[in-house]
């Protein structure tokens, strides 16, 4: 047989086989409230038994088959509607098949001549969503990144390199430099912190609102303070949609704070960014158009498969300022220069001390960015996934229309649920519905009391919700808990684009009958 058609038979007898045994895994529930979401899982010791040792010679179709079966058998199916514990739902079906499309092609996303086509999808695709998310500059634009963690680690390395020039040749002196982030943002923001090599010390936390969004007064005595310690602010990052409750922090107030004290000004939009499709939630994220950088990743609200996230700037410049290195035999974006030798740009992008970055001359004759393919030389990344073609796919096949209403859907149900659980005497609703986004937070109303039990309520709180949460997954149901400041952990249901009324209504309905058969 001709080698390409050999191939081609091998591949798709490989791919029926995935077909026909993710169908037996899985057992979606076409339309039905609620599908177990429980597979035959096993503890994560058991595994390398479970698989065994590589053989010498392959398995061939057999090994295949029986390694999927197993495979899908010990893993969560997350097309269930009973999944509501993780910021990720179901893949898309033009995800899928992209998803595969892009394996096929293979093509490396780090120099345009290794993915012509598949380039201009990700600089078409990221200007796109950089204008939807209000970012207007001239050079606007962004690139993907291997997840949102890699998205904040990137524009923190960005801000470092770009507010404090001289670091990207000598590093930083150990407390020059501050930090600021909410103690509601996602802790990869701070771990950043320690990977760019600022440390711990570098970071200062603003305290959270009731309501789960940085305080901007807080924000505004921190750097003051800090002026006064002898810190300059070098990072500001807000978060639209944080990980518990899904706040949006006031990006106007807190992106007028950082572009005044001269403050990077970066928003993780990971969970929440996708309102901006929506014309009834984009509000949440007014003041987006002030932010330099945002981390957005599709795969989560949107259900794009994993990974798909985007670092999305106001001024796709200061990527390549901060990030550029010379690599001749890979870049050839670059003119060349005298004796065939390429030289760095200086690493001093703000020229005087008192020039704000922003308005640097550097920056003004930097090279046209709009014209730079190899998009590897924008990032921390050589190798790179095309995975902005999975976004462009998803977003051609269903329209901005489209893909608001799902996103509106997610926070129906959530404000549907938080109403059912506020109004329910069993149970103490943390977040107001009006306050809610994607996410609902509550306490189970114990009969005990602190009184009766000698436990604190804190104590009770806790046990209680571990039980409620370990009791509603033997039940085929994936949730998730948190912990509160002050009474305990609690129980936290995350909707997500596929999730209905009709599913909450039925798993705040069993969450009831279960504690109530536990005694709690």
């Amino acid at each position: 047989m001709d080698n390409g058609l050999s191939r081609r038979h091998e591949i798709s007898e490989l791919l029926q086989l995935v077909d026909s045994t993710t169908t037996r895994a899985f057992h979606t529930s076409n339309g039905s409230p609620k599908s177990d979401c429980r597979n035959d899982s096993k503890p994560l010791k058991r595994y390398e038994e479970l698989f065994g040792s590589f053989p010498a010679e392959g398995l061939g179709t057999s090994g295949f088959k029986d390694a999927i079966d197993l495979i899908s058998r010990n893993s969560v199916d997350n097309a269930s509607p009973g999944f509501l514990g993780k910021l990720v739902s179901a893949p898309s079906a033009p995800g899928i098949a992209s998803d595969l499309f892009l394996s096929i092609l293979n093509n490396n996303g780090h120099v345009q001549r290794a993915g012509p086509a598949l380039t201009a999808i990700e600089k078409h695709t990221s200007l796109e969503l950089a204008r939807l998310f209000d970012l207007q500059g001239p050079h606007a634009g962004g690139v993907t990144v291997p997840g949102g963690a890699a998205g904040n680690l990137m524009a923190m390395l960005v801000a470092r390199n770009i507010v404090a020039p001289e670091s990207k040749q000598r590093g930083l002196t150990p407390g020059e430099y501050a930090i600021f982030v909410s103690d509601a943002a996602h802790y990869s923001v701070s771990n950043s912190a320690n990977v760019i090599g600022l440390g711990n010390d570098s970071i200062i936390r603003v305290p959270a609102l009731d309501d789960g969004t940085m305080d901007a007064d807080a924000l505004q005595r921190a750097v003051d303070q800090a002026g006064k310690d002898g810190k300059k602010p070098l990072l500001i990052a807000a978060t639209s949609g944080s990980t518990v409750n899904g706040a949006f922090d006031p990006l106007d107030k807190i992106g007028e704070i950082a572009h005044r004290v001269g403050a990077w000004f970066h928003v993780d939009a990971c969970w929440g960014g996708g309102v901006v499709f929506s014309d009834k939630l984009k509000h949440l994220m007014k003041g987006s158009h002030l932010a330099d950088s945002i981390a957005f990743n599709p795969h989560k609200l949107l259900g794009v498969p994993l990974v798909c996230a985007f670092l999305l700037v106001n001024d796709l410049r200061t990527l390549w300022l901060a990030n550029k290195l010379n690599a001749g035999y890979l870049f050839h974006d670059d003119a060349p220069k005298k004796n065939g030798v390429s030289s760095e740009q200086s690493a001093n992008t703000n020229g005087s001390e008192k020039e704000s970055w922003r308005h640097s001359k550097l920056l003004d004759t930097a090279p046209d960015v709009m014209k730079i393919n190899d998009l590897a030389s924008l990032t921390i990344q050589c190798s790179r996934r095309h995975d902005a073609t999975k976004m462009f796919l998803h977003w051609l096949y269903y329209g901005t229309a489209g893909i608001a209403r799902e996103v509106e859907q997610a926070v129906d149900s959530a404000k549907h649920l938080a109403c059912l659980v506020r109004d329910h005497p069993r149970f103490e609703l943390i977040w107001d519905p009006e306050q809610v986004f994607a996410q609902v937070c509550f306490y189970w109303k114990s009969a005990s009391t602190p009184e009766k039990s000698g436990e604190t309520l804190a104590e009770i709180n806790s046990r209680n919700t571990r039980a409620l949460f370990q009791g509603i997954e033997e039940m085929g149901w994936k949730v998730d808990f948190a912990p509160g400041k002050a009474k305990g952990e609690f129980l936290r249901i995350a909707c997500n684009r596929l999730t209905t009324r009709q599913t909450v209504e039925k798993i705040v309905s069993e969450l009831v009958e279960l504690g109530e058969s536990l005694g709690l």
